[in-house]
């Protein structure tokens, strides 16, 4: 089973290669970390279901 903890330690290695990629829309991740704790539960829910 995979955690919730899970999910926010790999949104955090993800946001370091977001950070530096030339390609990032940082207004797209400043977004999704308003709400990140929805966001990360959401996607546990869709992975869980699986």
């Amino acid at each position: 089973m995979i955690t919730l903890n899970y999910f926010g330690n790999a949104y955090r290695n993800a946001q370091v290669d977001l950070y530096s990629s030339s390609h990032a829309s940082l207004d797209a991740i400043v977004e999704y970390e308003e709400n990140l704790y929805t966001n990360l539960f959401a996607l546990h829910e869709k992975i869980e279901e699986e």
